[in-house]
């Protein structure tokens, strides 16, 4: 793969100090690009820093808060004047039934994963580079189809696909591409925080492995693989896709 795909292109990544994001971030720096890393927690993005050979721009940013947001594309104008890329991965996952879920819970989940995504591509929309923009947001085979004990996720990842395609269509006169991707049971801190509040992990974690056609989990680079390829100009003619990276579990 060239290291020169993103070469001189700006691209930022919200939930970038772990998991899926910070994979993300590694693979498009690996390719070339100026990486804007945002997260919510300063310790976990300061580390960042010290990933030798690459160089982030570090924003601490709340993407449920809409001011927070605001900032960041104020931040973003001033010291890089554009977006070439845009990653939404910044995200949160709890169970909870439509009866269990309190309010707390609902407000948690779809403001951080639905309603955070859309004040990010609201706020930076105008910054994207026109045409040749691209968005890449994570959703969830959670949003596609539904798992027991799952409303609000499945709910804030599910608005997620739609919130994706629509803005495909309103963006595709810019020439910019609006795609997400579509994971399922990757290995990483999410997925260990639900393996732990479960009565017993390791067969928590052995249920996840058998569930899917290629039985074992997937990781957060092969997540980071597909989302360079959507954001790039090898996927020039594709817009509102939802792309599974889930073993096959989708196709069962």
């Amino acid at each position: 793969m060239s290291v020169s795909r993103y070469a001189g292109r700006v691209a930022v990544v919200t939930g970038a100090a772990s998991g899926i994001g910070r994979a993300v971030a590694g693979q498009l720096a690996e390719e070339g690009a100026t990486i804007v890393a945002v997260d919510i927690s300063p310790v976990d993005l300061s580390a960042l820093a010290s990933v030798p050979g690459v160089e982030h721009d570090l924003v601490h940013t709340d993407v449920a808060s809409a001011d927070d947001v605001r900032r960041l594309a104020a931040v973003v104008a001033k010291r890089h004047g554009r977006v070439d890329v845009l990653v939404n991965c910044a995200g949160v996952h709890e169970l909870g039934t439509a009866e269990s879920i309190d309010d707390a819970q609902w407000e948690r989940l779809i403001g951080i994963n639905l309603t955070g995504t859309f004040w990010v591509c609201r706020s930076l929309i105008p910054l994207l580079t026109a045409p040749g923009g691209a968005i890449v947001n994570l959703a969830s085979a959670a949003g596609i189809v539904s798992f027991p004990g799952n409303a609000s996720y499945s709910a804030s990842k599910g608005g997620v696909v739609a919130l994706t395609k629509n803005l495909a269509i309103d963006c595709a006169a810019r020439g910019v591409r609006v795609n997400c991707v579509c994971p399922y049971s990757i290995d990483g801190p999410m997925m260990d925080r639900h393996f732990t509040s479960q009565p017993d992990p390791a067969a928590a974690r052995a249920a996840a492995e058998r569930s899917t056609p290629m039985a074992r989990l997937g990781q957060p680079q092969e997540v980071a693989l597909a989302v360079a390829f959507l954001a790039s100009a090898d996927a020039s003619y594709i817009t509102g896709v939802a792309l599974p990276v889930d073993g096959g579990y989708l196709a069962t």
